[in-house]
C-alpha cells in the first residue's frame, strides 16, 4: 500500500509534515500489498539527482527551473540513497521509489539524503562501515507527479528531559578511496599507493569536539613475499605507539593480506593529521592503504543550521543546544521512512528522550541548509510494478536489445513461455533507488514471486559479462570496452578460497530477518544464467545459436552419447567420482550411451612440452567432433585449459568447430572463471557462434574436490532425468535442485553460463527392441547369443512418454551393437596415482540404419569376425527420429556376443566402394584443392561394414602419400538408413602441404575382407572460395527462411554474410558471422523476417546475398530471389 509525502511549506513557521507505513508479512512470501501497485515513475516529469554526503540538501528553486519544472511547488523528492541493497528480504525493505519528507523554503526544497556508506555500531560503542560495492554516487529523484499529501508520522522519542542528559555523542569520520581492485576476486578495493610514495599524510577536521582524546582505525593492505610490511601511525605529528597489528605478514598464496590497527590519542582541537609511514622487507608488490576511520565527541549543539547525530542513548534525554522556533528535529534511523520528533524547548536548548536501541537522528534549521546537490538526467516514465508476473526475465543493456528480444520470442513460441526483457537501469530505478545492484534484480524477482502464488518465475537470463570491479575503478575493466553487469562478489577477496562470484543470491527470495540471513544454507527459487557477452555482434550471434539448437536441431545417434572425463592423480578419486556419477546418471537415465574418458586408462608420453595423453585427447576431440549431448568433466583446470597434461588447451578451445553442440558440466576449478580481465574457456566456447558448448555449469573460483562430488551427484539426479511429459528436465531446474539440497559455501562458486530455460534434448519416446532372431526377448525371459559372423534380425517399435504405440511414428532409427563390458585397470600415473578398476563397454562392432514406418521397424546386422569372446551380456543401443522431429531412443542387454558362427557363408569379397572423393561430388583425379579438404565416400557389403576397433589390421583407413596412416576412420562411420549393409564417411583432413598427393581408402567387412581405393589431388596456392550452392528451404516465406550456402571448402572456418535487400537497394537485414562450414561445405542462416529494427517486413519481393570470406582473405558471393508473403 503507498503512501505519500507533501512538503512542509515553511514561510517562517513549520506547517506540517508526513511518513510513511511498512506492510506485514509472511513466513515465504510477502504479502502482495506490500508492493505498489504501479510506480511512482509512471507518471509526472522525472530528473535525477546525486547527492555526496549524508545530511540535509537544497534543491535550489534556479535548478528546479533549470530542469524543467515549470512550477517548483508541485516538486517533490523520492529515493532509497545510495546504501546497498540490504541482502537480508524482510517486510520493511522499501518499494519502489518512497516519497520522501521535504521542506519547502524561499531558496527551494530541503531534505535529508544518505551517502553509499552504510554503518553497523560495535559493542565498543564504535562502528564499522561498508561502501556500496557497485557504485560511488548516491542518486535521488525528483518529480512533479501528483501526489496525495499523509501526515508524517511521530517517533516515539519522548518530549520530556529526563534526570540523565547526553551532550555529546560519538561521531565518526571516514577517509576511502576506491582506486584499484589489488585481486581480481572480491570486493576488496584499495586506495592511495604507498610503494613508492612510503609516507603519506591525512588530514581531518573534527568540528564540536568536547574531548581530549579520539580513537582511529587504519586498515591497509600489502603484498610481500620473503618479507613483512609494517606501518608508523602519527597523530598530529606525535608517532603513536606500536601494537602487534601494525604489521603485515608476508603472502604465500594469498592475493594480500590486510591489517586494521587501532589507536586511541590525544587530541586537543579540531585538526587533525594522520601521519602513516610504510616500511617493508623482502619483494614489494603491493601497499596500498583501505581506509581510516576516526571517531571522537562531538557536542550536540546547532551551530551550523544542522547535526547529524546518532547513537544508543539507552534512556538518557539529548540536550542539544543552538536550537530554534524554526529547528526541525527527524528521526532518519530509517531514512525511508523518516519520522518526526516532538522536543521541549527551554531557552536555545532542545531536549527529547529517544527510545531504547540505536538511533539517528538531524536536527536542522531548513532556512539554514545550503548543501547542494547536483543535476544528472531525465529519467523516462516506466511501470515495472504494474507488469504481470512473467515466467521468465531477461535483463540486458540496450545495446542487447536485439539479441535479447529473440531469446524472447524463442521461447514464447517453442515454449509458450511470457517473457520480460528489462534493461537493467529499468529495474534499478524503482528496486534499487536508480544504483547498480544486483539487489535490485532479486527484488523484483520476489516481487513478482509474491504475487503469483499458482505460476510463480521460475528463470532469469542476465545478458552481459561482469566484473571483479562493478565500479570500474581498475584500467582492465575500464579499457575493457563493455559495461559490466554486475554480479555477486563475496566480501572476502584475500584468497582463493575464501573469494568468489555468484548470480545465486538473485535466486533466493525468501523472507528473512535482519541478521539471520545465511546465502550458504539459502534456498533459491529462480535459476538464474548468465551469458557473459561483452558486444551486440557477441550478443546476436549467441541469441543465433540457441535458435538454432532451440528450433533447427542437428537429429542424429550424437544425441544418444554422453561423455564422462576423469583426471588422474590424487589418489584416484576424480574417477571414483565420475563412475559415483555415471551410476547416478545411468540409473535415471538408462538408455545413453555413454563414453567413459579415463585418463588413467591411457598411456601417459613424455614430450619437449611436458607429459601428454595423446590417445584421450585424440578421443576426446573426435567425440566432440561427433557430437555428445553432455559432457562431465571431473579433474584439475585453469581458466584457459584442463589436466596438467593439457587435454584441453586454449588453443584446442579457440578452434572448436564441433556442429553438434554439447551442454558442458565441470567439476574443475576456475574454468568459469567469468569476470577477470581475460575471458575463461568456458565463456570462450559458450560464446563461439556456431560451436562450442551450449551452455555451461562449472566453478568461476578455486573449489574443493571433496566438496565436488556432492553437486556432481546432485546435479547426474536431475541433467538427464525425464519429466512428466517425457523431456528432459529444464538446466535452470536441474541447477535450483542440486543446489538446493545441501548446504556449503563450495556450490556457489559453480555458475550456470546458460540460458537457465533450456533443456538438454531427451528424447521423449522410447525405442522397445521386441526380438532377436525371433526370440521374443520381451516375453520370454530369453536372451539370445550372437556369435561371430552371424547375421541377426533385430525387431522392434517406438512407444510415447507414456508408454502407448506411437504408431504415427515414420522416420529413422540407428542401432549400435557393443559387446560385452571390460574390467579396465588403469595405470596410476602423475602424482598420488592409484590402479583403479572399473567397468567400460570400449567395442562398437555394429552400426545399422533402418526407417521406422508407423511405428515399426526391423534391420539385419553382422557382427565382426572379432569380438571379446566374453560371456557377459552385450548391449543394443537405439536412437530415432522422426520426420515430424519426434525423438525416442532405448537399449537393452538382454543378449549375449560369444562364440563364432561355423555356418556362416563363406565370404571373400570386400566392401563394394562406391563413392570416394574429397569435398564434393564434381571431384576429379588430379584435381586442386585446398589444404583442409574432407574425404567422402559410400560403401556396401553383404556381411556388413565392419567399424569395431577390437581387430588388429582391419580398421577402416585412409592413407596419405603412402606412409601417413589414419586409423580411427571407423569412428566416422554412418550407416545408411536405406540400406543397412551399407554406410558413409566424411572424414576431415588437415594442414596438407603444397604439391601432388595421393590418397588411399581401406574398408573392411565384417568377414575382414578388404577394398581400397587410390585418388589423387594437388594442393596449391591459396584460391577463391566457390559457391557451390544458394538455397532457401522455403520461397516464398510466410514466418521465417533459412538460407543455405554451400562451397567448395568444407570443414573450414570462414565469414559468411547473409545480407537481404528491397528491389531498391536498401539493406533490410544483415548476419554477419564467422562459421564452419559442415563435412559437405555447407552453413545456414536462419531470418525471422523482421528487419534490423525488429520489425517484421512487408509482403514482396527481396534479393538475398551471400558473401563468404576464408580465413587467407579470399572470397565469393552470389544473389537470388526471395518472396516474402503478407504477415
Amino acid at each position: 500500500m503507498k503512501r505519500f509525502y507533501p512538503h512542509i511549506n515553511l514561510p517562517a513557521i513549520i506547517l506540517g509534515i508526513l511518513s510513511i507505513t511498512a506492510g506485514t508479512g509472511r513466513a515465504l512470501a510477502l504479502d502482495p500489498q506490500h508492493y505498489a501497485q504501479n510506480s511512482a515513475l509512471s507518471s509526472g516529469r522525472w530528473m535525477k539527482i546525486k547527492v555526496s554526503s549524508t545530511g540535509m540538501h537544497l534543491v535550489s528553486n534556479a535548478d528546479l527551473k533549470a530542469m524543467g519544472f515549470s512550477n517548483p511547488d508541485a516538486v517533490n523528492v523520492y529515493g532509497t540513497g545510495g546504501r546497498m541493497v540490504r541482502e537480508a528480504l524482510a517486510e520493511d525493505m522499501p518499494d519502489d521509489l518512497p516519497l520522501l519528507p521535504s521542506v519547502r523554503t524561499p531558496k527551494g526544497i530541503v531534505f535529508f539524503a544518505t551517502d553509499n556508506v552504510t554503518w553497523t555500531r560495535d559493542g565498543n560503542g564504535l562502528y564499522s562501515h561498508i561502501l556500496n560495492p557497485y557504485c560511488a554516487e548516491s542518486i535521488y529523484f525528483i518529480s512533479d507527479r501528483e501526489q496525495e499529501n499523509k501526515e508524517l508520522a511521530k517517533a516515539s522519542a519522548s518530549p520530556v528531559k529526563g534526570n540523565d542528559i547526553a551532550t555529546a555523542f560519538t561521531a565518526r569520520l571516514l577517509h576511502e578511496r576506491d582506486i584499484q581492485a589489488p585481486s581480481q576476486e572480491g570486493r576488496l578495493l584499495l586506495g592511495e599507493d604507498f610503494r613508492s610514495e612510503k609516507s603519506q599524510r591525512f588530514t581531518f577536521t573534527l568540528p564540536g569536539s568536547v574531548s581530549d582524546h579520539a580513537t582511529m582505525r587504519v586498515a591497509f593492505g600489502a603484498k610481500t613475499t620473503n618479507g613483512s610490511s609494517s606501518l608508523l601511525i602519527s597523530a598530529n605529528g606525535e608517532r603513536l605507539p606500536a601494537t602487534s597489528t601494525d604489521k603485515i605478514d608476508g603472502c604465500s598464496s594469498e592475493f594480500i593480506k590486510t591489517t586494521l590497527t587501532s589507536k586511541t590519542f590525544t587530541q586537543t582541537d579540531e585538526k587533525l593529521t594522520v601521519g602513516i609511514d610504510y616500511s617493508y622487507s623482502g619483494a614489494l608488490f603491493t601497499a596500498r592503504l583501505d581506509y581510516i576511520e576516526v571517531f571522537y565527541d562531538k557536542s550536540l549543539s546547532l551551530t551550523s543550521g544542522e547535526l547529524h547525530f546518532y547513537d544508543r542513548f539507552d534512556g538518557e534525554s539529548v540536550e542539544i543546544s543552538g536550537c530554534g522556533q524554526n529547528t526541525l528535529i527527524w528521526d532518519v534511523t530509517d531514512p525511508c521512512e523518516v519520522k518526526e520528533v516532538v522536543f521541549s524547548l527551554e531557552g536555545d536548548k532542545a531536549f527529547f528522550t529517544p527510545e531504547p536501541g540505536y538511533r539517528e537522528y538531524v536536527a536542522f534549521d531548513p532556512s539554514s541548509i545550503s548543501r547542494a546537490v547536483t543535476r544528472s538526467v531525465r529519467v523516462n516514465n516506466q511501470d515495472i510494478h504494474s507488469m504481470p508476473s512473467p515466467d521468465m526475465l531477461i535483463v540486458a543493456y540496450s545495446e542487447y536489445a536485439e539479441a535479447a528480444k529473440k531469446i524472447a520470442r524463442l521461447h514464447e513460441e517453442a515454449d509458450g513461455f511470457n517473457v520480460t526483457v528489462l534493461t537493467p537501469e529499468e529495474i534499478y530505478n524503482e528496486f534499487s533507488g536508480g544504483h547498480p545492484d544486483v539487489g535490485a534484480f532479486r527484488k523484483l524477482l520476489k516481487m513478482w514471486h509474491d504475487r503469483n502464488e499458482t505460476r510463480p518465475i521460475k528463470y532469469c537470463l542476465l545478458l552481459g559479462r561482469g566484473s571483479y570491479d562493478t565500479k570500474m575503478v581498475s584500467s582492465g575493466i575500464r579499457n575493457a570496452g563493455y559495461r559490466p553487469l554486475p554480479l555477486w562478489q563475496s566480501p572476502e577477496g584475500f584468497t582463493e578460497p575464501t573469494a568468489y562470484s555468484t548470480d545465486d543470491i538473485i535466486g533466493m527470495l525468501d523472507d528473512t530477518d535482519e541478521n539471520t540471513f545465511n546465502i550458504n544454507a539459502a534456498l533459491m527459487h529462480v535459476a538464474v544464467g548468465r551469458l557473459p557477452v561483452t558486444g551486440a555482434k557477441e550478443a546476436n550471434e549467441v541469441a543465433a545459436k540457441l535458435e538454432k539448437y532451440i528450433k533447427n536441431p542437428r537429429y542424429g545417434a550424437w544425441r544418444n552419447r554422453v561423455m564422462l572425463i576423469a583426471d588422474d592423480q590424487d589418489n584416484g578419486i576424480h574417477l571414483s567420482q565420475t563412475e559415483d556419477v555415471y551410476t547416478r546418471l545411468k540409473a535415471n537415465a538408462p538408455h545413453y550411451h555413454y563414453e567413459k574418458l579415463y585418463l588413467d586408462a591411457y598411456p601417459l608420453v613424455s614430450t619437449s612440452l611436458g607429459l601428454t595423453y595423446p590417445q584421450a585427447k585424440e578421443r576426446m576431440m573426435r567425440l566432440f567432433n561427433e557430437g555428445v549431448i553432455y559432457t562431465n568433466y571431473v579433474g584439475h583446470a585453469s581458466a584457459s585449459s584442463w589436466t596438467h597434461e593439457k587435454l584441453l588447451t586454449w588453443n584446442d578451445i579457440i578452434s572448436f568447430s564441433n556442429p553438434n553442440l554439447t551442454f558442458y558440466y565441470g567439476a574443475t576449478c576456475s574454468f568459469g572463471t567469468w569476470d577477470a580481465d581475460n575471458i575463461s574457456g568456458a565463456e570462450k566456447l559458450v560464446l563461439n557462434p556456431e560451436a562450442g558448448f551450449i551452455g555451461a555449469i562449472c566453478p568461476s573460483r578455486t573449489v574443493y574436490i571433496s566438496e565436488n562430488g556432492v553437486l556432481n551427484l546432485n546435479m547426474a539426479q536431475w541433467m538427464l532425468t525425464p519429466g512428466p511429459d517425457g523431456e528432459a528436465t529444464r538446466i535452470g531446474d536441474v541447477f535450483i535442485r542440486a543446489k538446493n539440497g545441501y548446504n556449503n559455501a563450495n556450490k556457489l562458486r559453480y555458475c550456470l553460463m546458460s540460458d537457465p530455460a533450456i533443456r538438454i534434448p531427451k528424447p521423449a519416446g522410447c525405442v522397445v527392441v521386441e526380438s532377436i532372431n525371433g526370440t521374443d526377448i520381451l516375453q520370454s525371459g530369453e536372451m539370445p547369443e550372437l556369435k561371430a559372423l552371424e547375421k541377426a534380425s533385430v525387431k522392434g517399435y517406438i512407444t510415447n512418454a507414456d508408454g502407448s504405440r506411437a504408431a504415427g511414428f515414420n522416420g529413422t532409427v540407428t542401432i549400435d551393437l557393443f559387446d560385452a563390458e571390460r574390467v579396465v585397470e588403469t595405470l596410476g600415473n602423475g602424482s598420488e596415482g592409484t590402479v583403479s578398476t572399473y567397468n567400460d563397454r570400449q567395442s562398437r562392432l555394429a552400426t545399422v540404419s533402418t526407417k521406422v514406418t508407423a511405428g515399426e521397424w526391423e534391420v539385419s546386422l553382422t557382427t565382426p569376425a572379432e569380438t571379446d569372446n566374453n560371456y557377459s551380456p552385450a548391449r543394443i543401443s537405439a536412437y530415432a527420429w522422426s520426420d515430424e522431429g519426434k525423438e525416442a531412443h532405448g537399449s537393452t542387454e538382454s543378449l549375449y556376443v560369444y562364440g563364432f558362427d561355423d555356418g556362416s557363408d563363406s565370404d571373400t569379397e570386400g566392401p563394394e566402394i562406391r563413392t570416394f572423393y574429397l569435398n564434393y561430388p564434381e571431384f576429379k583425379e588430379g584435381m586442386m584443392i585446398n589444404a583442409n579438404p574432407v574425404v567422402h565416400a559410400s560403401f556396401y557389403d553383404e556381411s556388413g561394414i565392419n567399424i569395431s576397433d577390437s581387430g588388429i589390421g582391419h580398421k577402416m583407413s585412409v592413407t596419405l602419400d603412402k606412409d601417413l596412416i589414419f586409423d580411427d576412420v571407423y569412428s566416422y562411420y554412418t550407416p545408411d538408413p536405406e540400406n543397412p549393409l551399407g554406410g558413409y564417411i566424411s572424414y576431415p583432413l588437415s594442414g596438407i602441404s603444397s604439391g601432388e598427393h595421393t590418397l588411399k581408402l581401406t574398408v573392411y567387412d565384417n568377414a575382414n575382407n578388404a577394398s581400397s581405393k587410390t585418388v589423387s589431388f594437388s594442393v596449391g596456392a591459396v584460391r577463391d572460395p566457390a559457391i557451390r550452392d544458394l538455397s532457401t528451404d522455403v520461397n516464398p516465406a510466410s514466418t521465417s527462411v533459412v538460407f543455405s550456402v554451400s562451397v567448395d571448402h568444407p570443414n573450414t572456418r570462414m565469414k559468411c554474410r547473409l545480407e537481404v535487400f528491397e528491389l531498391s537497394g536498401r539493406r533490410v537485414w544483415l548476419a554477419d558471422n564467422s562459421v564452419t562450414s559442415d563435412m559437405q561445405g555447407g552453413m545456414q542462416t536462419q531470418w525471422d523476417l523482421r528487419d534490423d529494427a525488429g520489425r517484421r517486413v512487408p509482403r514482396g519481393i527481396y534479393l538475398y546475398r551471400a558473401t563468404v570470406e576464408t580465413p587467407d582473405g579470399m572470397y565469393s558471393s552470389q544473389t537470388k530471389k526471395l518472396a516474402v508473403t503478407a504477415q
